[in-house]
C-alpha cells in the first residue's frame, strides 16, 4: 500500500480478525490515512490471524527508501499487544535494520470527548439507565477474564514461562477494569446510585492516561 519513496513511513498495526470485514475496514483507515499524509508511505500489518503479518510489512517500508518508521498500535488501552508484543515488533526491526530510526506510537488512549462527556454528564445531574442485558453481558466476560487469567498464570507456572505469567498479570488488569464498570452498573440498577457508573468510567480513565503516560515514557 505505501507509495514510492519517501524517507518517512507509518506502518499501521492492527489486531487480526478473522472476519474479511475487519481486516478491509484497517485497510480503508490505512487509506484515508494515507491521503491525508501524501509524503508519508503508509502502510498496515497484522498481529495474527490476518496477512500481512506487521513485521514483513515493516521490512518492506524499508526497503522502500524509508529512513524513519512510526509503528502505531490501533487499539485503545496499553493492554498485552500494546504492551508487549509491539514493542517486540519495534526492537525486533530495529535489530534488523540499524540504520533505520523506528518509533514506538503510544495506543490510541481514553478520547478526550469521552472525558468532556462524563464531565458534563456530572455535572448536569444526567441519570444513566440501568441495561440488564449489558450487566449480563459485561458479567460473562469478567467470569471469562479472570478465568483465562487464572489459566494463563497456572500454565505460566507450570511452564516456567515467564511471557505467559505476565499475560496472565495483563489479563487479570483487564477483568479488573471490566469488573470496575460492572460495580457500577450493579449499584445503579439495584441502589439507584447513578454516580456509581460514572465513577467506573473515571477508573477507566485514570487508568488510560496511567498507560498513555507509560507509554510516552517508554520507547521513542
Amino acid at each position: 500500500m505505501a507509495g514510492g519513496s519517501t524517507a518517512e513511513g507509518l506502518l499501521l498495526v492492527g489486531h487480526g480478525s478473522r472476519s474479511g470485514a475487519g481486516a478491509a475496514e484497517m485497510l480503508a483507515i490505512a487509506r484515508l490515512v494515507g491521503a491525508a499524509l501524501p509524503d508519508v508511505a503508509v502502510d498496515v500489518g497484522f498481529l495474527e490471524m490476518t496477512d500481512p503479518p506487521a513485521g514483513p510489512v515493516l521490512d518492506g517500508l524499508a526497503a522502500a527508501g524509508c529512513r524513519r518508521v512510526v509503528v502505531l498500535p490501533l487499539v485503545l488501552l496499553g493492554a498485552g499487544h500494546a504492551k508487549s508484543d509491539v514493542p517486540a515488533l519495534v526492537l525486533e526491526a530495529r535489530a534488523r535494520h540499524p540504520g533505520l530510526h523506528v518509533h514506538f506510537g503510544s495506543p490510541l488512549g481514553i478520547s478526550r470527548d469521552l472525558v468532556v462527556q462524563t464531565a458534563v454528564t456530572l455535572a448536569a445531574g444526567i441519570h444513566p439507565d440501568s441495561s440488564p442485558l449489558g450487566i449480563t453481558w459485561l458479567g460473562a466476560t469478567v467470569v471469562a477474564m479472570f478465568s483465562l487469567a487464572a489459566a494463563k498464570a497456572r500454565t505460566g507456572r507450570a511452564l516456567r514461562n515467564v511471557t505467559l505469567q505476565t499475560e496472565a498479570k495483563v489479563t487479570m488488569i483487564d477483568g479488573t477494569l471490566a469488573a470496575t464498570i460492572l460495580v457500577g452498573l450493579v449499584l445503579n440498577a439495584a441502589l439507584g446510585w447513578w454516580w456509581a457508573d460514572l465513577a467506573g468510567g473515571f477508573v477507566i480513565i485514570g487508568y488510560g492516561l496511567r498507560e498513555g503516560s507509560v507509554a510516552l515514557r517508554g520507547l521513542n
